[in-house]
């Protein structure tokens, strides 16, 4: 694992697991700063401590430095930018700009300054970040950061969760009005990818849940002459009858390609839209 050039060396867990999900990597694991063999130490030009409590990161941070004199920085002892090797005062890579790093180091769908993002490919994300109007109605397949990141955005947002434990969490996190939060569990082509059909004339539906293809076929009676579908992960050939589907109604479709937020391989999200379609495509 990297984040701006540098590289991880090692992680350390009083465990001696990995039980962060950020370190992707094969990344040695030492109980304590005293297990790192010396030739390491050595190698070190700056130690991350990343704790939730500002005083145990400090503790720990006293510590670290007894066996090393290289700097030691905690994520609370300055602002996030700051410790990324004070950020404002160069030009950002593109990596940066996105918010990548900080997504991948926080384990979050967020961009660079901690605001939620879509869990999908940047290009797409770019892309419809300058074309929404505040005037769209949106129905989601799947809630989460993408939710928050909408509700900014447009009218109305309808999103339907079928994990309740993360349906918890993301009602705990709403904050505009603007957000109708269902729950449903989830049972292939049952009451989860029917919900959008209480909806008529959206202007945008995501699908990025489960029993996608379903999601898809219901979609289709319940957008306005404008509508379009985002389809995350179109990659993946087991959703291949709904791409059918869709282009059989007259669907054209574009392809976004690249990285997504936290995680460093291509991913794939698409457009599918009709002739007179709000993006203007």
């Amino acid at each position: 694992m990297s984040f701006q050039g540098y590289s991880v060396l090692f992680y350390i867990d009083r465990n001696e697991i990995i039980t962060d999900q950020r370190i992707l990597d094969k990344v040695p694991v030492y109980k304590d700063i005293s297990k790192v063999p010396q030739n390491i130490l050595k190698e070190i030009d700056m130690l991350m401590v990343a704790l939730g409590n500002k005083t145990a990161a400090n503790e720990v941070k006293a510590i670290l430095s007894k066996f090393t004199n290289v700097t030691v920085k905690t994520i609370h002892e300055q602002p996030y930018e700051s410790i990324y090797l004070n950020m404002s005062q160069k030009k950002l890579s593109y990596l940066e700009e996105c918010g990548f790093y900080r997504s991948r180091v926080e384990h979050a769908s967020v961009d660079k300054d901690g605001s939620p993002l879509p869990w999908i490919a940047y290009p797409c994300i770019e892309f419809l970040s300058t074309r929404i109007t505040k005037d769209l109605n949106v129905f989601e397949y799947g809630s989460g950061s993408s939710t928050l990141w909408w509700s900014e955005k447009v009218n109305k947002v309808f999103s339907v969760e079928h994990d309740k434990e993360w349906f918890e969490k993301t009602r705990k996190q709403l904050i505009n009005p603007n957000v109708d939060l269902v729950y449903k569990k989830l049972a292939y082509n049952g009451q989860y990818s029917k919900e959008v059909l209480k909806h008529r004339d959206l202007d945008i539906v995501v699908i990025d849940g489960r029993d996608r293809v379903n999601c898809a076929i219901n979609s289709a009676h319940s957008l306005s002459k404008r509508g379009v579908i985002i389809w995350d992960n179109t990659d993946r050939i087991s959703y291949e009858e709904g791409y059918k589907f869709l282009q059989d109604k007259g669907y054209k479709r574009i392809d976004f390609i690249g990285m997504m937020p936290m995680f460093d391989f291509k991913s794939q999200t698409s457009i599918f839209y009709k002739d007179k379609n709000w993006l203007n495509l």
